[in-house]
């Protein structure tokens, strides 16, 4: 109501839902926004807003306005902040503490020929860098001249990788304490000995274990095996063995295991 204008005044009312939501805003002569008031009220009749909406017109353009007071009108209240994300919390690797290996292969020098060898080996993580654990091994019998040899025992493991950025390549030992079998199929020989005796012996070589996802594992090994106790097959009057145990033999077997 003066030239010029020292305030702009801009007024919306729109309905909201089943109640009416009025929008003011003052800005100044070069169109700067000053300020802004939201007024809302649930009545379907939007008289008391425009009440409302009077009031605050008046206060904006004199705030020091005598009588004016404001009917009890709701304000809009500020939104609700939406809810945190929620946080996915990864489960923790699984932590491996050993493995069962069920292997087969071949030895040879302990038995005659090439003999079939069957084993399971037990190993705990000791270090990053170190295995222990036990075996069972099983040479059933393999014949020769008329007599026939196997081979049972049972082994002390360790294993150790030597390499920290090649962990699938390890060195391994086992020492073996059991029985060698000595049977006669040949009803002429008469041999000096037939029937279970100690056996002790020394194994060692490398030993490749490739993983096989989380749980199974891939492993082959090729080692030396060494008899401390060596063993040889007499029949009565000759002095010279019909059979007997190479100083060294070998033994390389390859087979699948478990994590635990």
């Amino acid at each position: 109501f003066k030239l010029p204008p020292e305030l702009q005044i801009e007024g919306t009312i729109v309905r909201a839902g089943t109640g009416h939501r009025a929008e003011i805003v003052v800005r100044d002569p070069e169109g700067k926004v000053l300020g802004t008031r939201q007024l809302a009220s649930r009545e379907a009749d939007c008289r008391a807003l425009g009440e409302a909406v009077a009031v605050a017109i008046t206060i904006a353009i004199d705030p020091e306005a005598l009588g004016a007071r404001e009917p009890p009108i709701e304000e809009t209240p500020p939104p609700e902040p939406p809810p945190p994300a929620p946080v996915i919390v990864p489960p923790e690797p699984r932590s491996e503490r050993g493995h069962a290996l069920l292997m087969g292969g071949a030895m040879i020098g302990l038995l005659p020929d090439v003999a079939p060898v069957a084993s399971l080996r037990v190993r705990a993580l000791a270090s990053s860098a170190l295995e222990v654990g036990v075996g069972a091994h099983v040479a059933p019998e393999s014949r020769t001249r008329g007599f026939g040899f196997a081979l049972t025992t049972g082994s002390l493991d360790a294993c150790v990788k030597p390499f920290s950025g090649a962990r699938v390549f390890a060195w391994c030992a086992a020492g073996h304490v059991g029985l060698f079998h000595v049977f006669v199929h040949d009803p002429n020989l008469a041999p000096v000995e037939v029937g279970m005796f100690s056996w002790a012996g020394a194994e060692t070589g490398p030993v490749l274990s490739v993983p096989l996802g989380s749980l199974l594992r891939l492993e082959a090994s090729v080692t030396a095996m060494i008899p401390i106790l060596r063993r040889q097959a007499f029949v009565r009057g000759n002095p010279a063995p019909v059979w007997e145990q190479e100083a060294i033999g070998g033994r390389a077997e390859v087979g699948v295991g478990a994590s635990f």
